[in-house]
């Protein structure tokens, strides 16, 4: 059942639990990215048939859906508490209906009901690119301020190899307890929310697990990719013997990954993993968002290479 924040002049705001079919298409048509990559992602809806406790924020005018997006709510640890938290994502705005400032007051209207009229502590959180200076001023004026920065780590190879020793995980708890030790000084870990037993692999050494890693099949059809690097990666990539095999000039395959795992001693496992799962989905790509400062991606750059893409792919 929805419950509106705000109406005015025919306007409503409201939050529901789930997602409107409208929503879901409004994601599927949107350009997401600012300055640099654009892209339409597909397979949205996936992701959020994903999220364990989902609510849509939705702006309509005389019924017609201008924007919305979407907040997951979660347990996370932050040092030695857990706390209620709220990520904000998708948060999309019609191009053709949608008017200016909408977004902000989705953000304000949200604020309202979430935080300020709570009686529990709760953090409220996104992601904002940085080069999207409007909407950080926005998010700065609203009242939120930064706590961190994260970039997407590429890995690619252009003949993936499988490895007999890779498989789907069998023992959850030994995989969540090795996470749960590795990740222990990190703040805002959600693995109870965000770990998918049927999307993480692991590889075995003498029956140990030294590498792991969630993957999940995404891809994205490139909308621009600006500056002179971007029009040789679009026009002349593709036209490449085996680099063709990373981009075609049109979509972007690739596994996102998450909560990957890296034994310390056996860094180069991981590569290994990567690359029997870049085999078995016919993918030679595959991201993650991790951390500026993050140890265990320093470790494993420092142990082997993430291959050509992550070399070559315009920031």
């Amino acid at each position: 059942m929805s419950e509106i924040l705000h109406e005015d002049d025919g306007l409503v705001i409201d939050v529901k639990p789930g997602w409107t079919p409208e929503y879901v298409a409004l994601l599927n048509r949107t350009t997401w990215g600012t300055e640099g990559l654009r892209y339409l992602s597909h397979g949205i809806k996936d992701e959020l048939t994903r999220l364990r406790e989902f609510c849509t924020v939705e702006a309509r005018k005389d019924g017609h859906l201008l924007g919305g997006y979407g907040l997951s709510t979660k347990m996370v640890r932050a040092g030695t508490h857990q706390i209620k938290t709220m990520h904000r994502m998708f948060l999309s705005v019609d191009p053709e209906r949608g008017g200016k400032g909408l977004g902000t007051l989705l953000m304000k209207n949200t604020q309202r009901h979430f935080l300020d009229e709570s009686n529990e502590p709760i953090m409220l959180y996104g992601y904002i690119e940085d080069d999207n200076s409007r909407s950080l001023k926005i998010a700065e004026k609203i009242g939120y301020r930064r706590i961190g920065t994260f970039n997407g780590t590429l890995f690619s190879r252009l003949t993936p190899t499988d490895h007999k020793e890779v498989d789907k995980v069998q023992d959850t708890d030994e995989i969540t307890s090795l996470l749960g030790e590795q990740y222990e000084e990190y703040s805002l870990v959600d693995l109870d929310d965000s770990f998918k037993a049927d999307e993480y692999w692991v590889l075995r050494q003498n029956g140990q697990i030294v590498a792991g890693v969630q993957a999940l099949p995404r891809r994205w059809s490139i909308v621009d990719l600006p500056g002179v690097d971007g029009w040789l990666f679009v026009n002349f990539l593709p036209w490449l013997p085996l680099l063709g095999r990373v981009f075609d000039g049109q979509t972007f395959s690739h596994l996102l990954l998450s909560n990957i795992y890296a034994r310390r001693g056996f860094e180069e496992s991981f590569f290994d993993l990567l690359s029997a799962l870049c085999a078995r989905h016919s993918i030679v790509a595959a991201m993650a968002f991790t951390d500026v400062n993050c140890p265990v991606v320093s470790r494993l750059r420092k142990a082997g290479s993430f291959g050509l893409l992550d070399q070559i792919a315009p920031s």
